[in-house]
């Protein structure tokens, strides 16, 4: 608060007293400050993902995928914006092609420049595959994302349920 009190465009200051609002479950307040944020630096791709986070979890998905659209038209290398089309497509409106198209778009771009949570980009593409009855497709990612897993030291954040490794033979 002080920082925005000193200096009132400090974009990264009010970003982040969006999240701790939003953290803390406060998503009225965590939203007045993204948009202030956006009201800004309109091409500032951080509050708009982080407005699609809110909206998640207010149930308003349809708001939800407009701002993660925002971010892919901010950029569109950012495989950030990708990956949350791909969740919410697939956990919020069960559109499974729209889902499968982004999150295959997301794992090409983290790809080029994989974070050490390239596993989640797996693990969604083989959930979708799942989802929509390839198991062959849906074993061969979720193999790929729980070793990545592994070898980002991150086994513990591997959050595919048990009956389904064990539908498709994956230990």
């Amino acid at each position: 608060m002080k920082a925005i009190k000193i200096e009132p465009k400090f974009v990264q200051a009010i970003d982040n007293l969006g999240k701790v609002y939003r953290i803390l479950e406060k998503y009225d307040l965590a939203e007045k400050y993204y948009k202030k944020s956006i009201e800004i630096f309109p091409n500032g791709s951080t509050a708009h993902q982080n407005l699609a986070v809110v909206y998640d979890r207010q149930g308003r998905y349809n708001e939800e995928v407009e701002e993660y659209k925002k971010v892919i038209k901010i950029n569109s290398q950012d495989p950030e914006g990708y990956f949350g089309l791909a969740k919410t497509y697939l956990y919020r409106t069960n559109e499974i092609n729209l889902a499968l198209k982004n999150a295959l778009k997301a794992l090409q771009l983290y790809k080029k420049n994989p974070p050490n949570y390239i596993g989640d980009g797996y693990q969604l593409v083989g959930l979708i595959y799942y989802y929509s009855g390839d198991e062959t497709n849906a074993k061969k990612y979720i193999q790929i994302a729980k070793e990545k897993h592994i070898e980002n030291d991150l086994e513990d954040a591997f959050t595919v349920h048990e009956s389904i490794l064990t539908k498709l033979s994956i230990k």
